[in-house]
Protein backbone atom coordinates (compact mmCIF):
# COMPACT_ATOMS: atom_id res chain seq x y z
CA UNK A 1 0.00 0.00 0.00
CA UNK A 2 1.26 3.43 -0.93
CA UNK A 3 1.99 5.84 1.87
CA UNK A 4 0.19 9.16 1.90
CA UNK A 5 2.09 12.39 2.39
CA UNK A 6 0.63 15.00 4.74
CA UNK A 7 1.71 18.35 6.07
CA UNK A 8 0.71 19.70 9.45
CA UNK A 9 -0.25 23.24 10.36
CA UNK A 10 1.39 22.63 13.73
CA UNK A 11 5.05 23.02 14.56
CA UNK A 12 6.98 19.83 15.22
CA UNK A 13 6.96 20.30 19.00
CA UNK A 14 3.21 21.03 19.06
CA UNK A 15 2.60 18.02 16.85
CA UNK A 16 4.61 15.73 19.12
CA UNK A 17 2.84 17.08 22.21
CA UNK A 18 -0.60 16.48 20.72
CA UNK A 19 0.43 13.03 19.57
CA UNK A 20 1.77 12.14 23.05
CA UNK A 21 -1.43 13.37 24.68
CA UNK A 22 -3.49 11.38 22.22
CA UNK A 23 -1.73 8.07 22.97
CA UNK A 24 -3.34 6.84 26.18
CA UNK A 25 -1.42 3.55 26.49
CA UNK A 26 2.15 3.16 25.31
CA UNK A 27 2.47 -0.30 23.79
CA UNK A 28 4.54 -2.11 21.19
CA UNK A 29 3.04 -3.30 17.92
CA UNK A 30 3.43 -7.04 18.58
CA UNK A 31 0.86 -9.79 18.22
CA UNK A 32 1.10 -10.58 21.94
CA UNK A 33 0.27 -6.97 22.84
CA UNK A 34 -2.72 -6.90 20.47
CA UNK A 35 -4.00 -10.20 21.89
CA UNK A 36 -3.56 -8.93 25.46
CA UNK A 37 -5.53 -5.74 24.70
CA UNK A 38 -8.26 -7.81 23.01
CA UNK A 39 -8.58 -10.17 26.00
CA UNK A 40 -8.81 -7.33 28.51
CA UNK A 41 -11.49 -5.62 26.44
CA UNK A 42 -9.82 -2.23 26.45
CA UNK A 43 -11.41 -0.99 23.24
CA UNK A 44 -11.65 2.69 22.42
CA UNK A 45 -8.30 3.67 23.87
CA UNK A 46 -5.49 4.81 21.62
CA UNK A 47 -2.32 2.75 21.80
CA UNK A 48 1.05 3.36 20.27
CA UNK A 49 4.71 4.16 20.42
CA UNK A 50 6.41 7.42 19.51
CA UNK A 51 10.05 7.45 18.47
CA UNK A 52 12.45 10.17 17.36
CA UNK A 53 11.49 10.13 13.70
CA UNK A 54 8.51 7.77 13.52
CA UNK A 55 5.46 6.54 15.38
CA UNK A 56 2.92 3.71 15.38
CA UNK A 57 -0.59 4.36 16.61
CA UNK A 58 -3.84 2.40 16.66
CA UNK A 59 -7.24 2.27 18.26
CA UNK A 60 -8.88 -1.06 18.88
CA UNK A 61 -12.29 -0.74 17.29
CA UNK A 62 -15.66 -2.03 18.33
CA UNK A 63 -16.60 -3.33 14.89
CA UNK A 64 -16.30 -7.10 14.45
CA UNK A 65 -15.29 -7.65 18.06
CA UNK A 66 -12.36 -5.27 17.81
CA UNK A 67 -10.16 -7.66 15.83
CA UNK A 68 -9.76 -6.05 12.40
CA UNK A 69 -8.40 -2.55 13.01
CA UNK A 70 -5.54 -0.61 11.35
CA UNK A 71 -2.15 0.35 12.72
CA UNK A 72 -0.93 3.69 11.38
CA UNK A 73 2.78 4.21 10.87
CA UNK A 74 4.03 7.76 10.49
CA UNK A 75 7.46 9.05 9.62
CA UNK A 76 8.43 12.66 10.35
CA UNK A 77 9.92 14.58 7.44
CA UNK A 78 11.25 18.14 7.32
CA UNK A 79 10.81 20.02 4.07
CA UNK A 80 11.34 23.80 3.73
CA UNK A 81 10.99 24.31 7.52
CA UNK A 82 7.60 22.62 7.39
CA UNK A 83 6.63 19.41 9.15
CA UNK A 84 5.55 16.71 6.73
CA UNK A 85 4.35 13.26 7.58
CA UNK A 86 4.59 10.05 5.60
CA UNK A 87 1.51 8.16 6.85
CA UNK A 88 0.76 4.54 6.04
CA UNK A 89 -1.54 1.92 7.52
CA UNK A 90 -1.75 -1.84 7.68
CA UNK A 91 -3.96 -4.38 9.47
CA UNK A 92 -2.81 -5.27 12.97
CA UNK A 93 -0.85 -8.48 13.39
CA UNK A 94 -3.52 -10.31 15.38
CA UNK A 95 -6.14 -9.43 12.76
CA UNK A 96 -3.87 -10.73 9.99
CA UNK A 97 -3.31 -13.97 11.89
CA UNK A 98 -7.04 -14.51 12.52
CA UNK A 99 -7.94 -13.57 8.93
CA UNK A 100 -5.42 -16.09 7.59
CA UNK A 101 -6.73 -18.76 9.97
CA UNK A 102 -10.35 -18.14 8.93
CA UNK A 103 -9.36 -18.23 5.26
CA UNK A 104 -7.45 -21.49 5.57
CA UNK A 105 -10.10 -23.29 7.63
CA UNK A 106 -12.95 -22.10 5.39
CA UNK A 107 -11.10 -22.82 2.19
CA UNK A 108 -10.03 -26.30 3.28
CA UNK A 109 -13.48 -27.11 4.67
CA UNK A 110 -15.24 -26.00 1.51
CA UNK A 111 -12.88 -27.94 -0.75
CA UNK A 112 -13.24 -31.10 1.34
CA UNK A 113 -17.01 -30.70 1.47
CA UNK A 114 -17.22 -30.20 -2.29
CA UNK A 115 -14.99 -33.19 -3.00
CA UNK A 116 -16.40 -35.77 -0.61
CA UNK A 117 -19.65 -34.88 1.14
CA UNK A 118 -21.61 -33.50 -1.81
CA UNK A 119 -20.64 -36.40 -4.07
CA UNK A 120 -21.30 -39.14 -1.54
CA UNK A 121 -24.72 -37.97 -0.46
CA UNK A 122 -25.78 -36.35 -3.76
CA UNK A 123 -26.85 -33.13 -2.01
CA UNK A 124 -26.33 -31.14 -5.19
CA UNK A 125 -26.24 -32.99 -8.46
CA UNK A 126 -23.94 -30.58 -10.23
CA UNK A 127 -20.41 -29.91 -9.11
CA UNK A 128 -20.47 -26.37 -10.46
CA UNK A 129 -23.44 -25.47 -8.24
CA UNK A 130 -21.55 -26.83 -5.23
CA UNK A 131 -18.48 -24.86 -6.29
CA UNK A 132 -20.46 -21.64 -6.67
CA UNK A 133 -22.11 -22.11 -3.29
CA UNK A 134 -18.72 -22.72 -1.66
CA UNK A 135 -17.19 -19.74 -3.45
CA UNK A 136 -20.08 -17.52 -2.34
CA UNK A 137 -19.65 -18.54 1.31
CA UNK A 138 -15.89 -18.11 1.10
CA UNK A 139 -16.22 -14.61 -0.41
CA UNK A 140 -18.79 -13.60 2.20
CA UNK A 141 -16.39 -14.50 5.01
CA UNK A 142 -13.60 -12.63 3.23
CA UNK A 143 -15.61 -9.47 2.62
CA UNK A 144 -16.73 -8.92 6.23
CA UNK A 145 -13.21 -8.46 7.71
CA UNK A 146 -12.12 -6.34 4.73
CA UNK A 147 -15.08 -3.98 5.01
CA UNK A 148 -14.60 -3.73 8.78
CA UNK A 149 -10.90 -2.91 8.36
CA UNK A 150 -11.58 -0.34 5.62
CA UNK A 151 -14.25 1.48 7.63
CA UNK A 152 -12.05 1.51 10.75
CA UNK A 153 -9.09 2.81 8.75
CA UNK A 154 -11.12 5.60 7.14
CA UNK A 155 -12.60 6.70 10.47
CA UNK A 156 -9.32 6.70 12.36
CA UNK A 157 -7.51 8.49 9.51
CA UNK A 158 -10.15 11.26 9.60
CA UNK A 159 -9.75 11.46 13.38
CA UNK A 160 -5.97 11.84 13.02
CA UNK A 161 -6.37 14.47 10.29
CA UNK A 162 -8.66 16.54 12.51
CA UNK A 163 -6.75 16.17 15.80
CA UNK A 164 -3.28 16.70 14.35
CA UNK A 165 -4.36 19.31 11.80
CA UNK A 166 -3.10 17.31 8.85
CA UNK A 167 -3.53 18.31 5.24
CA UNK A 168 -2.97 15.78 2.47
CA UNK A 169 -0.31 16.70 -0.09
CA UNK A 170 -0.56 13.80 -2.56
Amino acid sequence: MRAKLYKSRLSETEFRERLSLMVQVHSNDRIRQHLKKYNTGMGGRIYGTIGEDEFRIWQQGVLSGGIFYPVFMGKFLQYNNELQLDLNSQPNKMGNFIFLGISLVLGLGLVLWALFFSQEYQILNSRWITGLLGLGLFLFFQIVPNVTYTKSKRGFRRFLEAELELERIN
